[in-house]
């Protein structure tokens, strides 16, 4: 599964590369701006952060990472067409269960094409 980071911080691309790896076995390429994720259009998973929008990435699976003080921000990003989002700071189990809710998101839309 091709997954992109787009976190304009390193260290939260960096976390997020980590969580992945290890929790999941997967290497995630990361960039710092939807911009620079231009060449990951194909990617079947997208870690976002709230402060970028949706409709700047792939229509991916598209995880919207962001503080719990953004709930409006990131509500804002689950209307524009996120599969959930993800609190930082970062949980493993909300982490797994971000994961899970993004596929099973997924799973429903290639069902429904």
């Amino acid at each position: 599964m091709r997954t992109i980071i787009v976190d304009g911080a390193a260290s939260q691309r960096r976390i997020l590369s980590l969580l992945l790896e290890t929790e999941c076995s997967v290497h995630a390429d990361s960039v710092d701006s939807p911009e620079a994720a231009s060449p990951y259009a194909e990617s079947d998973r997208v870690f976002l952060d709230a402060s970028f929008s949706v409709g700047s990435v792939a229509p991916a699976g598209v995880i919207v990472t962001g503080a719990a003080k953004q709930d409006e921000l990131l509500a804002r990003r689950i209307r524009e067409g996120a599969s959930t989002f993800l609190v930082k700071p970062y949980m493993k189990e909300t982490f797994l269960r971000a994961l899970d809710e993004a596929a099973l998101m997924a799973n429903a839309a290639g069902s429904n094409s």
